[in-house]
């Protein structure tokens, strides 16, 4: 089965949006799909094409759990405050950002902005992904397995090395 999948992904600067980011903020950002694949990034550690941690994907994936058991409706940001800046998750829902803000940056000012950015991106990836599926025959790849098996029960000089084997054994 084969699946040539349509990304809408493909069609958004993703690169650009990250790059006006930095530009605005100064802030490095990745942005990452509803899959965990990183969309693209400034962030050294989180390479675009590639699947984000399963630590950071655990803990993205947690924030629904996490807003019943606070009994709320839902997380849209998260902050993480480490020594040297603070770590900032935007969920939508297509599109997640992680962003390393410094700490000198007012967290009033960036998270409404970057709320913004995210519905808007959320709206234009609304689509997702469209997979296509090829057809696949089953019935002939059937046949095929079991022809090729009745063309290798049929050879008469099967698995010879056994047979030496066997015939050497035999012998002590």
């Amino acid at each position: 089965m084969s699946a040539n999948p349509k990304n809408i992904d493909d069609e958004i600067n993703w690169d650009g949006v990250v790059h006006q980011i930095f530009d605005m903020i100064g802030t490095d950002t990745a942005i990452i799909n509803k899959y965990g694949i990183v969309l693209a990034s400034k962030i050294p550690k989180l390479t675009p094409g590639r699947l984000i941690s399963p630590v950071l994907w655990e803990l993205i994936l947690k924030r629904e759990k996490l807003a019943s058991e606070l009994e709320t409706q839902n997380i849209n940001n998260l902050v993480l405050e480490s020594d040297l800046e603070n770590i900032v998750f935007t969920f939508g829902k297509n599109v997640y950002f992680m962003s390393k803000i410094q700490k000198t940056i007012d967290l009033n000012h960036y998270l409404p902005s970057i709320n913004r950015i995210i519905l808007t991106l959320d709206k234009s990836s609304e689509k997702g992904i469209k997979i296509e599926f090829s057809h696949l025959n089953l019935q002939k790849e059937y046949d095929k397995i079991i022809e090729e098996s009745e063309v290798e029960m049929n050879k008469k000089d099967r698995l010879p090395i056994f047979k030496k084997l066997i015939r050497y054994m035999t012998k002590k």
